[in-house]
């Protein structure tokens, strides 16, 4: 039986310029972040570094904490998910440079402070063919359900 492989990595970015306008403008003085998150004030409003966790009865598993208050999580393969608040620096897949574990959905949450956009360059780009991976990009965790 042969068994197939595929890896979907997905990215996840928030730009503060929507959370402005969905009246999120507030400051941490509320101490709104859910898990222990450190908040961050920002020029154009507070957000919340969530964190990856494991799950304590699955070693194999991690909760990966999202949204503007690390209100929302799911599951995913431990080692394979990233929340990234720098403002500049390099995201790879798990194993870089060499090839990236089968069937596992991985996720890169980009939230940096007081960006109104972020430029992605991808300088290594390979895909296992034919089309059984994907990368996916969106505007916020809800894009990626």
């Amino acid at each position: 039986m042969m068994m197939s492989s595929w890896m979907s990595w997905k990215f996840v970015v928030m730009f503060f310029a929507t959370l402005v306008s969905s009246g999120f403008c507030q400051d941490c003085s509320s101490d709104p972040c859910l898990e222990n998150a450190p908040c961050v004030n920002a020029t154009l409003g507070y957000y919340c570094q969530c964190p990856v966790a494991p799950v304590p009865s699955q070693p194999e598993k991690e909760n990966v904490y999202s949204g503007q208050n690390c209100n929302e999580s799911f599951i995913g393969v431990a080692g394979c998910n990233i929340n990234y608040y720098d403002s500049e620096g390099n995201i790879t897949s798990p194993g870089y440079p060499n090839d990236y574990p089968n069937r596992q959905d991985c996720y890169s949450h980009l939230k940096i402070a007081d960006a109104t956009q972020i430029t992605l360059i991808l300088e290594e780009f390979d895909l296992e063919s034919p089309l059984k991976d994907t990368l996916i990009f969106g505007k916020g965790p809800q894009s990626m359900k």
